[in-house]
């Protein structure tokens, strides 16, 4: 048996590395992956913020989120619907300024359209011939729930408490009709800093200012710390109303008369006692009220207007 030589020994290792490396390329290149094929995709069509007026607006209202409404515009329809040159493209650039003139509603908002950021219509400006501006605090509630904005009209009431000492009902008048509010601004009543959470919530308070005659600025003047005042918003362009008729107090409003009352005065020796009597439902006379009061010196004064 013949022996193999190194060289040829060395020549087969050779060939049979050849081999394996032919046959890991072979494997190598049928397990590649066909390239995924390349699909052209269509770029979403251009669009346009467009912010526009929610509502129709006055002049000298100040904007918030609840008036502007944003819209998105393709190209095509800015070519059927030109936008003004310069248009507001942020509500941000809108909330917050104050308008100086009047815009419809799906208005384009533009800055000329506005007063200087940060400032807003002096309320002279506001002011008819022979007007005056007069400042009243009413309850947010009383004040239509903060819609008597700037611009609307009000009918303002005015609700005093009951007198017992003045024998007075509570009563409700109107005082104005059809009034001008210049302004409008709620803070909320805080006097406790850490307030109890078991306590009563807290009203939350406005100041209106409205335009008014001079004698109108008398009433209210007159009114003021005696009660509290209370707005009725009027519609735009509404007819004027009467309240006449209407009944003011609660024995009105329920179709009650007071119950008759009489008045008698006893003197004992130095003092003086009050006694009132009033009708009950089977007609007789029963004390209601017992007063004794000053001395008889003091009461003698008193005799002239006993009834």
């Amino acid at each position: 048996m013949s022996r193999l030589s190194p060289g040829t020994l060395l020549l087969g290792v050779v060939a049979v590395m050849f081999g394996l490396l032919a046959a890991y390329v072979v494997r190598k290149n049928m397990m590649r992956e066909e390239p995924a094929p390349v699909v052209e995709t269509t770029p979403p069509p251009k669009t346009f913020v467009v912010p526009k007026a929610a509502a129709n607006l006055m002049a000298g209202r100040t904007l918030t989120m609840g008036d502007v409404v944003i819209y998105q515009y393709t190209e095509a329809q800015v070519k059927e619907q030109p936008l003004p040159s310069g248009y507001m493209v942020s509500a941000d650039q809108i909330i917050g300024r104050t308008l100086k003139q009047e815009l419809s509603e799906k208005s384009v908002f533009t800055p000329d359209m506005f007063y200087p950021e940060g400032t807003g219509p002096g309320i002279v400006e506001d002011l008819e011939p022979g007007q005056r501006a007069f400042t009243v605090r009413v309850e947010y509630d009383e004040a239509v729930e903060g819609f008597a904005r700037p611009g609307t009209k009000v009918d303002v009431l005015f609700r005093v408490d009951a007198d017992q000492e003045n024998e007075l009902e509570q009563t409700t008048v109107t005082l104005l009709q059809d009034v001008k509010v210049l302004s409008f601004d709620a803070s909320p009543i805080s006097l406790n800093p850490l307030p109890d959470p078991r306590a009563p919530r807290q009203r939350q308070a406005a100041t209106v200012t409205l335009a008014v005659q001079p004698q109108d600025v008398i009433k209210l003047q007159v009114a003021e710390n005696h009660g509290t005042f209370a707005l009725a918003l009027v519609a735009p362009d509404g007819n004027a109303v009467s309240y006449e008729g209407a009944p003011r107090t609660l024995g009105e409003l329920l179709d009650r008369r007071p119950p008759a009352r009489q008045y008698m005065r006893v003197y004992r020796g130095a003092s003086i006692s009050e006694l009132e009597f009033r009708k009950t439902p089977a007609g007789r006379d029963q004390l209601f009220r017992a007063t004794q009061s000053q001395n008889a010196a003091d009461a003698a004064a008193d005799v002239a207007v006993v009834d």
